[in-house]
């Protein structure tokens, strides 16, 4: 999703005004339109709002975990109602449920429920009762509505714009300048459709739920290294024998980086919330959580496959 001509002008003259002008072509080669989420008052049933309680066709159960616990409802997003820029190619309600949520160190277990466009449906009574959710630490969140103010997002923890970042400057601080720049949240926001999901730790959490679906979760620790010169200048042979290094997990990522980054490529920032007072939401350390979708999906509208990050402190 490329900008439009009056974004590029804005990026390179934000760009400019922070004295990254040598940065622009890179950063417009990377850069695409995401929208701030800004709360507003609860719309009707089949709206898109977060918190609350669901819109679900008399037929479909709300989804719960494997004891019988609600998943906890984070929203609903009717695809025909967001941005056309944003690349939504269908219309329908996408329900986002988790039925696990446990820490930073394992991905979140989404229930995506798509009701098509037309359906009956009809608001389920939520319970207030914490305790009757999969993660009662999440438990009943506040209704909201929302509205989308489009702005600029770059893919600041992606290794190859990173490198590409580095490939243009000198200066080793410019790319500090870069993301204190564009980690700033618009003012009132409690989240971001689209874009990318830069969490605070640093992680792309594109290849992190790679790791977690392939068997190698440690991996997420060992993901720091552009290519195994890299890591192997920065070790001394004893550290690197070290069990507690994950010295294997080097091994795999730098083995199998063509299919990491492949399959990290297909996959798109869904959906960001923060934590927020608005649908009392307070996640591990005041975090937020990053739903993921298959960017085919996305474009398709036929969302199937989500997964969920979050990130702790």
């Amino acid at each position: 999703m490329a900008l439009t001509e009056d974004w590029q002008r804005q990026l390179r003259e934000t760009l400019a005004e922070a004295d990254l002008e040598h940065l622009a072509d890179v950063c417009l080669r990377f850069a695409q339109p995401a929208w701030a989420i800004i709360p507003i008052p609860v719309p009707p049933t089949g709206a898109t709002r977060l918190g609350g309680s669901p819109d679900l066709p008399p037929s479909v159960e709300w989804p719960t975990d494997p004891d019988g616990a609600r998943g906890n409802f984070f929203g609903q997003l009717d695809l025909a109602s967001l941005p056309s820029e944003a690349g939504f190619g269908r219309s329908g309600l996408l329900g986002l449920f988790t039925t696990h949520l446990e820490s930073a160190a394992e991905p979140v277990v989404v229930d995506a429920v798509l009701t098509p466009a037309g359906s009956p449906l009809e608001p389920v009574e939520a319970s207030e009762v914490d305790d009757d959710y999969a993660d009662p630490d999440t438990g009943y969140l506040t209704a909201v509505g929302v509205r989308f103010d489009q702005i600029i997002s770059l893919p600041l923890t992606q290794k190859d714009f990173i490198a590409a970042v580095r490939a243009c400057t000198d200066n080793a601080d410019d790319l500090y300048t870069l993301v204190e720049l564009f980690e700033e949240r618009t003012g009132g926001s409690i989240g971001q459709l689209g874009g990318f999901g830069n969490p605070h730790s640093d992680d792309d959490f594109r290849r992190v739920l790679y790791f977690h679906r392939h068997g190698h979760p440690n991996a997420q620790w060992c993901d720091h290294f552009h290519s195994r010169e890299e890591y192997l200048a920065s070790v001394t042979p004893a550290q690197r024998a070290d069990p507690r290094r994950h010295g294997e997990e080097f091994d795999w990522i730098f083995d199998t980086a063509d299919a990491i980054a492949s399959e990290a490529a297909r996959w798109r920032l869904l959906l960001r919330i923060d934590s927020n007072h608005a649908m009392r939401l307070n996640l591990m350390d005041w975090d937020p959580i990053y739903f993921y979708a298959p960017a085919d999906e996305i474009e398709s509208g036929r969302i199937e496959h989500v997964e969920a990050m979050v990130t702790q402190g």
